[in-house]
Formats: structure tokens, sequence, C-alpha cells
């Protein structure tokens, strides 16, 4: 499974092969994905646009 995050929204969740998820389990994978995102976006300084505050 393949899901493609922005800073807070889901842009895409592709699955391969025969493997099949629950809701739940969708749910959870797509919030870890976000999260994951977030971090890695803020330690690697990647983010495309800043965000005004």
């Amino acid at each position: 499974i393949s899901i493609s995050v922005t800073e807070s929204n889901i842009t895409s969740i592709q699955k391969s092969g025969t493997a099949t998820f629950s809701y739940d389990e969708v749910q959870m994978l797509a919030k870890k994905s976000i999260e994951i995102g977030q971090k890695l976006r803020k330690d690697l300084n990647l983010w495309q646009h800043k965000k005004e505050i």
C-alpha cells in the first residue's frame, strides 16, 4: 500500500497485489502516514511553502 500525504491531507491511497485492509486499518495507516510525513518534512526541512502564522 502506498499513501501520499501533504502536511495535513491524504492525496492518494494506492494498493497493489491481493492485500486487503479493513476501514479501521486504512484509517490507522493514513494517520500514521501523515504523522511520519510531518516529522520527516520538519526534520529534513522539506516544506515547499512556509506557513504564515
